[in-house]
């Protein structure tokens, strides 16, 4: 069986990374003593845990199977 797991870059990677920027800009923002900072920090946290929770959600219902192709089995169904 060819080995087809490909990392998905615009649903977890591209999120992640915006989060990450949103809350640099927020830090920077807050060191100048700008109030937008904060908003910044809580768009970044937001976007974060909205993006872990749903990832979460994929690997507990079987919509991530790049660890089933790896391993052979078909999906939804667990190694034992």
């Amino acid at each position: 069986m060819p080995l087809s797991i490909t990392f998905p870059i615009k649903t977890i990677f591209l999120p992640i990374a915006v989060g990450y920027r949103l809350a640099i800009a927020g830090g920077v923002g807050l060191i100048e003593h700008a109030n937008w900072g904060l908003y910044l920090l809580a768009a970044c946290f937001v976007i974060v845990l909205v993006r872990t929770v749903l990832t979460a959600f994929e690997i507990m219902s079987g919509l991530h199977v790049g660890e089933w192709h790896r391993t052979g089995l078909p999906a939804g169904r667990a190694p034992r």
